[in-house]
């Protein structure tokens, strides 16, 4: 499981920074769209696994880059195993982790709309440190 986290940390982090320097309106806009899909999930008290995935793919789309695109794509089965894991062992109730989650992933958009190179790769180092800890301890 560290592995994989770290793994994500390096090609995540850099995904979200080159997202963005060169995303397009349109690229937020479909960011936005997959984050407001897992919330809708959220919001229909479903576990979003699928959804979360995605919303990290668009990112990695709107990277431009098909190695980062290609490694994210083969990390799925594990991402989504380890979401789910997380869940499952998490202390905290379901609504808390899913605001957490939202909270997160508005303040990637944000530094990625900004075209923040540097808060897009913070914002989204914050969200895998705290993906984690919900696995490994059941906390942000």
């Amino acid at each position: 499981m560290i592995a994989l986290f770290d793994f994500r940390m390096l090609i995540e982090t850099e995904s979200a920074a080159l997202a963005a320097s060169k995303r397009s309106e349109s690229d937020i806009e479909r960011i936005e769209a997959k984050s407001r899909n897992l919330q809708e999930v959220f919001r229909n008290g479903g576990q979003g696994t699928q959804e979360d995935f995605d919303f990290h793919l668009q990112i990695a789309k709107t990277s431009g880059n098909k190695f980062l695109l290609s490694s994210i794509l083969a990390l799925q089965t594990g991402v989504i195993f380890s979401a789910k894991l997380g869940q499952k062992t998490s202390d905290l109730p379901r609504f808390l982790q899913s605001k957490q989650v939202t909270q997160e992933h508005a303040a990637i958009i944000e530094a990625i709309r900004a075209a923040d190179e540097t808060q897009a790769r913070t914002s989204m180092q914050r969200h895998i440190e705290a993906s984690l800890s919900r696995i490994l301890h059941g906390q942000p």
